[in-house]
């Protein structure tokens, strides 16, 4: 169910046009793991995707190990950026923990194991693991799909359960001295808000946009997005922060929050 919903999301929309839409983002989010970067890392990209948000050719001089549950979509994501497949080590697992199981036959009931469920992915120990924006994506989407607003609210335990368990699973692999690089969008806007526009003017100024998140989280507490960050922060030391906005389409935006723990 998870590896098919996938595969229809990111089939779902004209790639190439959303890839050239993001280039000013993707070299945003690029450059920020190459600062964060020694000459001598492995990486680990976590919900690489179709890759419109991070160019690879920047990372080549890298060991770089790409992970998603939809394996052709990072294939095509390899070539579309004019790179080869054999340059990069592909994984193919699901984030959940949940794939395995009857969940998604069985909504009416929740049972003990899913919140046990572990991970089953086999991994290598990393100097750095990037997290692309994933958070909100891991259960949320499917159940929307299925459930609607109202019913899915009951999950939401369950949803931030699955993130504890993978932020744990990617500290296992992280080397003593290595970095985690997590992106996640934390707030979501259309362009009939008068947010939209606000940061849409503000998207450099990194102070205004810090601003805006902490009064939203004052305001009205944490979200998905903002949770698995905070449960990082928890495990982790932070030593840096970042804001980017992400255009994530023409009546959309997303407010980006990035942090990098050791």
């Amino acid at each position: 169910m998870i590896t098919e919903y996938n595969k229809k999301l990111n089939s779902s929309y004209n790639v190439y046009e959303k890839y050239n839409s993001y280039k000013s983002y993707r070299k945003q989010v690029t450059d920020r793991i190459k600062s964060i970067l020694s000459t001598d890392s492995n990486l680990l990209i976590v919900g690489a995707g179709n890759l419109s948000d991070l160019d690879l050719s920047a990372l080549s001089k890298y060991e770089v190990t790409l992970l998603d549950i939809d394996e052709e979509a990072m294939k095509e994501g390899i070539k579309r950026q004019g790179l080869n497949l054999k340059d990069f080590t592909l994984i193919k697992g699901d984030l959940t923990g949940l794939e395995t199981t009857d969940f998604f036959g069985n909504l009416d009931e929740m049972r003990e194991d899913y919140l046990t469920s572990p991970i089953k992915i086999s991994l290598s120990q990393y100097d750095v693991i990037v997290v692309l924006p994933i958070y909100t994506q891991l259960l949320l989407p499917q159940l929307l799909s299925i459930l609607g607003y109202e019913r899915v609210q009951m999950y939401l335990p369950l949803i931030q359960n699955r993130i504890d368990v993978l932020n744990a699973f990617l500290r296992e692999h992280l080397k003593s001295d290595g970095k985690i690089i997590a992106f996640s969008d934390v707030l979501e806007y259309d362009h009939s808000q008068e947010e939209y526009q606000f940061l849409k003017v503000h998207e450099n100024n990194t102070l205004l946009l810090e601003d805006f998140y902490t009064q939203y989280l004052n305001t009205y507490g944490y979200g998905l997005g903002s949770y698995g960050l905070f449960e990082i922060s928890q495990k982790l030391n932070v030593f840096k922060e970042d804001y980017l906005i992400w255009p994530f389409s023409k009546e959309r935006l997303m407010l980006i929050k990035m942090i990098v723990a050791k």
